[in-house]
């Protein structure tokens, strides 16, 4: 009798477990389904939209003001507009063709002779040609430029370096003016034309008339037995 109660008794404790057990497992699995339905169905909780940013109204449609928090649709919407936007801008900045250059030739002053414009004139003419700004006539070195002229009549040389003011450089420096980068041409002609034409066939001289780093410039014309001695003095202010 009593080996049959403990069997009784060990068969309904052991359906008891089992029970429990099954039950423990599905509601450990109802749970993780719970829990899974509710993160999908669950709304966004607020501190995860801080990172979202709302459309600028410079850059972006307007969208539906009915909610403070645009819905996904209305961010689809306004990128959609934004890539529109910018596509239309794209095709609106293609950059038109340059137009020649128009170049108004600089104010002479009183101290340049009829030959001195008329040379300033081709010189600038060349510049335009090539898309260059004009040079201004700088009446400082143009006095300084008249003097290398005389100078290489009067003592019958024709160099850069004079026995009386040195070097272009010496010249230019002693007398004050501010610059920051000089050139001189120097040339015989039996006139202006003349002149230009030999300065333009040789790619030194042609080089000063065409730089890009010079400003200014000054001449000095004078006439000896044979022609003109030309004196072009230019700098960079």
């Amino acid at each position: 009798m009593k080996k049959t109660l403990r069997r009784s008794f060990t068969v309904v404790v052991l359906s008891a477990f089992i029970i429990q057990s099954t039950s423990m497992a599905y509601a450990s699995w109802g749970l993780e389904r719970l829990l899974s339905q509710q993160s999908q169905t669950a709304p966004i909780a607020p501190s995860q939209q801080k990172n979202v940013q709302p459309p600028q109204k410079s850059s972006l449609p307007n969208t539906s003001q009915s909610s403070n928090n645009p819905t996904t649709a209305d961010l689809i919407r306004s990128m959609r507009g934004l890539q529109s936007v910018n596509q239309g801008d794209s095709i609106n900045t293609t950059p038109s063709p340059l137009k020649p250059k128009t170049v108004s030739p600089p104010t002479v002053e009183t101290n340049a002779s009829n030959s001195e414009e008329t040379m300033l004139k081709m010189i600038n003419q060349e510049r335009s040609k090539n898309g260059l700004e004009p040079l201004q006539w700088h009446s400082g070195l143009a006095d300084l430029a008249k003097k290398k002229s005389a100078d290489m009549i009067k003592n019958n040389y024709f160099a850069h370096n004079s026995p009386t003011y040195g070097s272009f450089y010496q010249m230019v420096y002693n007398s004050g003016i501010p610059f920051s980068q000089v050139g001189e041409n120097l040339a015989k002609g039996r006139d202006v034309q003349k002149a230009h034409v030999l300065l333009m066939a040789s790619q030194g001289h042609r080089d000063n008339i065409l730089s890009t780093s010079f400003t200014h410039i000054g001449l000095g014309i004078t006439t000896d037995e044979y022609g003109i001695v030309v004196t072009q003095l230019f700098i960079k202010q």
